[in-house]
């Protein structure tokens, strides 16, 4: 009976008194969310300066471009030839927009290791300052060398490979496990804030200040962003000088106390012969490929190919990704009402998340196929329709990593993470495989490229399907 009691004076204090209306992981929530945000416009800003960066010179005198895809579809003046200050061909260009992520690919995994040597809070905000200084470099190193540019990017790529598992680790300590989607969910959504920011803005600023400023302005909205990281946040509650005492009392209660204190041991062969490991493993390198491919080929695609300019090409660009963040919260909200009144379980939340999602992004991309030549108002309304469901197939990862890893779960992202790192690394080569074939039409370049993103998701999907579930 005290027992009880005891249970539920607890219940309540969790309901009731949770600290201050705004508590200090408030400000850690606004604090992440900002943090990515910055994180992920200096990844996206390349792929809008790029084509004020070399202009269209390079498509203009493609007279098969131009047949395919007529300048009458675009919103700026026939035949206007707009020069870059870079002569770079499309080979070269290719190395640059993948230059990011072989950095990237190298760190990843080592980034949540790091978090837990130097603490979470230094090493987000180490990365994201370091990331904005040498995005604010950009300008000056295109000026010396193309491979000095595609350096800095690198490094660029190795410093964010960070980011994520430290942001990761810092919200699993501060944040309650029950509300730790909600957090997560709000604070990662700043992947498509940032996405929506720079692609947005980029195209104005390119147009009315020059490239340059499209590294100038979101290196410093980076560098500014540090100021605040280091005075208000800490590694762990506890630390906190001004948390209040409910907030602390909340927080502790709720910490969930079976997670092992010293890291266990990783069962590698386990892993390595596990089938439902490699579907996921596939699944991310499928996804990862589709979503980077459109992320980084779309401002061009646009500029080069359908001849819009530059801020007509940054706005539609952005449009995919605003129709990500809103689905994401219909979605997840949809989620959140059936499994809270039994009417769906977590078993279906994962196949339907996985399947449909990833079948109706494959089937989109063959239409994409079929319409990019002459109908862009259909590519682009497809483009944003197929987008909206990345926000599902993200849900069906978070749920699949912790009931397939368990206490492994966030050694099991990570590797994850690193696979899928794989998937950019191909669509780079595959984007100079391309260049190099200078005599191959628009039409089956377009092919090739919408091609490459939808085939993935379809083989994904199979794969999925097929995993029994223990």
């Amino acid at each position: 009976m005290e027992t009880s009691e005891h249970n539920r004076d607890k219940e309540e204090l969790r309901s009731e008194d949770r600290g201050p209306l705004w508590g200090v992981r408030h400000t850690l929530a606004l604090m992440g969310i900002m943090g990515v945000t910055c994180a992920y416009s200096m990844r996206v800003n390349l792929s809008i300066g790029i084509v004020a960066m070399v202009g269209k010179q390079n498509v203009s005198n493609d007279s098969t471009a131009m047949d395919v895809c007529p300048a009458g579809n675009s919103s700026s003046e026939d035949g206007d030839a707009e020069e870059g200050e870079f002569n770079w061909d499309s080979k070269t260009q290719g190395w640059i927009l993948g230059a990011f992520y072989w950095g990237y690919a190298i760190t990843n995994v080592m980034g949540g290791r790091s978090a837990e040597y130097f603490g979470s809070r230094r090493v987000f905000g180490a990365a994201i300052v370091v990331c904005s200084v040498l995005s604010c470099l950009l300008p000056v190193a295109a000026s010396i060398h193309s491979g000095l540019f595609i350096a800095v990017r690198v490094l660029q790529g190795g410093v964010q490979g960070a980011v994520f598992p430290s942001l990761s680790f810092l919200l699993g300590t501060w944040i309650p496990p029950k509300d730790r989607g909600t957090y997560t969910t709000i604070v990662f959504s700043g992947l498509q804030v940032g996405t929506i920011l720079t692609m947005s803005l980029g195209g104005v600023l390119c147009d009315s200040l020059g490239w340059p400023s499209v590294f100038y302005v979101f290196g410093g909205m980076g560098i500014v962003w540090g100021i605040p990281w280091f005075l208000l946040i800490h590694d762990r509650p506890d630390l906190h000088p001004r948390i209040s005492k409910a907030e602390l009392e909340y927080l502790q209660q709720d910490k969930d106390t079976s997670a092992p204190q010293k890291p266990l041991p990783v069962p590698w062969k386990e892993v390595m012969t596990s089938l439902p490991f490699w579907a996921m493993i596939l699944a991310s390198l499928g996804n990862n490929f589709g979503f980077f491919t459109l992320l980084t080929e779309l401002p061009t695609y646009l500029s080069s190919i359908q001849h819009y300019d530059m801020q007509s090409s940054g706005f539609l660009s952005a449009l995919p990704y605003l129709a990500m963040l809103v689905f994401s919260l219909i979605w997840i909200a949809l989620i959140d009402y059936l499994s809270a009144r039994d009417k769906i379980t977590i078993l279906t939340v994962r196949k339907l998340s996985n399947s449909v999602a990833i079948f109706a992004q494959e089937w989109l991309g063959v239409i994409v196929q079929c319409y990019a030549a002459t109908q862009i108002g259909y590519t682009v309304v497809i483009d944003i329709i197929a987008s909206m469901w990345q926000e599902p197939i993200s849900y069906a990862y978070a749920t699949d990593t912790v009931v397939l890893a368990g206490k492994f779960t966030k050694t099991f992202r990570f590797m994850l993470g690193a696979f899928g790192v794989i998937a950019d690394i191909e669509k780079a080569f595959l984007r100079i495989l391309i260049a190099e074939r200078s005599k191959l039409i628009t039409y089956r370049y377009k092919a090739v490229m919408f091609g490459s993103v939808s085939s993935p998701f379809l083989l994904a999907a199979v794969l999925q399907k097929l995993i029994k579930d223990d």
